[in-house]
C-alpha cells in the first residue's frame, strides 16, 4: 500500500499528481499494484483538464480489472473546478468512454484552482483521495470494498464515492445534505430508497448499481428504509460515542448495509473507520494497533458523528 501527502499548486497540478501517484509510485510498482492508464494522457505528461483518464487497477493479486475514470469538469467563469469519478464493468477502446459497459455516472469532489493540501492512499484494489480546500475537506473512494462474500459469488465489488452528484457545485456549497462525504453520503429522496442523485454507489453481485444515502435531500435526518453506510447513520447513536476511559479511540469499520433491492450487509470500505469527534479534529492522526490513521471531517461538518479515520497504509 502507498501513501503520498503534499500540496498541489493548483487544479491541474492535483490531477497530474493523482494520476502519476497511482501509476508510478515506487511502492505500488514494486508490489505489482500500480494502476495503468488505458485511455487519456499518460504518466509523465501534464494532465489536460479537457480529457478524461481511464485507469485499470490490478487488484492485490495482479489479476483484476478494476476500472475507474477521472473526469475534470470545470468552468472558469463560474469558478468551479471539480473532478468526477466513474466506474465501469469492462472497457472497449472502440466506443466512447461515456458508453462503456456497466458505467456509473460521475461522482464528484469539488476543488478550486489554487493551492490544495492532499492525501492519496492506494493499493491495487482501491484509492482514496482527501483534499482540503480552505476549511472544507473533499474526499473520494474508488475501487473494491472488502466484501462479505467469496470471489465466486461477488467478483466485482466496485464502490465509487465522492462528495456529491452535482457537476457544477463549488466546494463552498453548505447546508445541503447532498454535499456529503463518501463515508456518510446524503441526498436521498424522501420518497425513494433508490435515488441515484447521491455521491456514493456500489455495484451489486447481480451487476446493478445500488445508491447509498445516510441523509434526506434537504435535511440531515436519516432516511428510513434506505441503503446506508454505518455507523454514521444517526439512528445508530453515534452522536453519543467518544473515546474510551483510557483515552484511546475505538474505531468502527465503515460497513455498507442495504434494504433495496434486497436486505444485505455487503462489506466494509477498506481502511475507512468511524471515529468520534470528541477531542480530535481534521488532520490529526491517531495510532491504533500500530497503524496511523488520518482524521477527516465530512466536508464542512464538525459534529461528533461526522468524522472518519483513514488508515495511512
Amino acid at each position: 500500500m502507498a501513501v503520498e501527502i503534499g500540496t498541489a499548486a493548483n487544479y491541474d497540478d492535483l490531477l497530474t499528481k493523482l494520476r502519476d501517484f497511482l501509476t508510478t509510485n515506487a511502492e505500488l510498482v514494486a508490489s505489482g499494484q500500480a494502476w495503468t492508464v488505458l485511455y487519456g494522457p499518460q504518466p509523465g505528461t501534464p494532465f489536460t483538464r479537457n480529457e478524461d483518464v481511464l485507469l485499470r487497477g490490478p487488484g492485490t493479486s495482479g489479476n483484476d480489472e478494476i476500472l475507474v475514470s477521472i473526469d475534470p469538469v470545470f468552468d472558469v467563469g463560474s469558478d468551479y473546478y471539480n473532478v468526477g469519478f466513474a466506474g465501469f464493468s469492462s472497457y472497449n477502446p472502440e466506443i466512447p468512454l461515456v458508453d462503456q459497459p456497466g458505467r456509473l455516472a460521475n461522482r464528484y469532489i469539488h476543488l478550486w484552482d489554487g493551492a490544495m493540501p492532499y492525501w492519496f492512499i492506494a493499493n491495487g484494489r482501491r484509492f482514496i483521495v482527501v483534499v482540503r480546500v480552505t476549511t472544507v475537506y473533499e474526499s473520494a473512494y474508488c475501487g473494491f470494498i472488502l466484501p462479505y462474500h467469496l470471489p465466486t459469488t461477488w467478483a466485482y465489488p466496485l464502490f465509487i464515492g465522492g462528495t456529491s452528484r452535482q457537476s457544477s457545485w463549488r466546494y463552498s456549497v453548505a447546508n445541503h445534505a447532498g454535499h456529503s462525504a463518501f463515508f456518510n453520503p446524503g441526498n436521498a429522496s424522501s420518497s425513494s430508497a433508490t435515488d441515484a442523485n447521491t455521491g456514493s454507489a456500489i455495484r451489486l453481485p447481480d451487476g446493478q448499481w445500488c445508491y447509498l444515502a445516510n441523509k434526506y435531500q434537504t435535511s440531515n435526518e436519516n432516511p428510513a428504509n434506505n441503503n446506508n453506510i454505518a455507523p454514521w447513520a444517526s439512528w445508530l447513536g453515534t452522536p453519543y460515542l467518544r473515546e474510551g476511559l483510557d483515552g484511546q479511540y475505538v474505531l468502527i469499520p465503515a460497513e455498507i448495509a442495504i434494504t433495496t433491492p434486497y436486505p444485505a450487509n455487503l462489506g466494509a470500505l477498506e481502511g475507512v473507520r468511524f471515529i468520534p469527534g470528541f477531542g480530535t479534529a481534521s488532520e490529526n492522526t491517531v495510532s491504533i494497533d500500530g497503524v496511523t490513521h488520518l482524521v477527516v471531517q465530512n466536508v464542512y461538518r464538525t459534529s461528533n458523528n461526522e468524522y472518519a479515520a483513514i488508515a495511512l497504509e
